[in-house]
């Protein structure tokens, strides 16, 4: 019986769409590729979310490379701009913490990033708790994530949930006996709880 769910947080209940923020502020495409490519495809934002480099190093580093276009990258290094919540989804960590599930959080997020989201949004006051990669020092979908968290909280994982909008981190998941969610859009995670979890019988999805 499931008793604990787990969340990733990037596209599952924060939006995580840069790309997208990029191109609705009016830059042409070749600089929407070029930013994305640099900033967010980059070896810095891995290690961003390892948390074996500081924000400032990363930037630095990223705009040493890229002499001539450093005013273009400074304009959009904003992260937060990008990062907002999906609040059809937001909205049901109430109703299942009502019917007695156990949440946590299971994420690959930067450091200093990750505590600007906790402090701006007050839906994280429905978790039990949770793991952040840069904090630990390690990413998904290395297996050893996993079982930190299940370590860290008592999680038996027979017991537990946990939903990512990543293949490669349900199947990590999985592998260790933690049934899983591949969250495929985020406007389907109600539809794919009421699957697991029966809820939809009762209505309280």
């Amino acid at each position: 019986m499931i008793e604990n769910i787990i969340f990733d947080l990037g596209n599952v209940l924060i939006n995580f769409q840069p790309k997208k923020l990029l191109k609705s502020t009016g830059l042409k495409n070749k600089d929407v590729n070029f930013i994305f490519r640099e900033i967010y495809m980059s070896k810095e934002w891995v290690e961003l979310d390892r948390g074996s480099i500081s924000r400032e190093a990363a930037l630095q580093a990223i705009y040493s490379r890229n002499p001539g276009k450093e005013t273009l990258l400074k304009d959009h290094s904003d992260f937060m701009k990008v990062l907002t919540p999906i609040e059809q989804n937001t909205d049901l960590l109430k109703k299942l913490k009502k019917r007695g599930f156990n949440l946590y959080y299971l994420t690959n997020y930067h450091s200093d990033l990750f505590q600007k989201t906790f402090q701006k949004y007050d839906f994280f006051r429905f978790f039990n708790g949770g793991i952040v990669s840069a904090a630990v020092k390690l990413i998904k979908p290395d297996p050893a994530i996993f079982s930190l968290l299940m370590e860290k909280y008592a999680l038996k994982a027979d017991e537990c949930l946990y939903i990512d909008d990543s293949k490669k981190n349900t199947e990590a998941a999985r592998k260790l006996g933690i049934q899983s969610i591949h969250l495929k859009k985020p406007g389907g995670l109600k539809k794919d709880l009421s699957k697991v979890t029966g809820l939809h019988m009762t209505g309280v999805l």
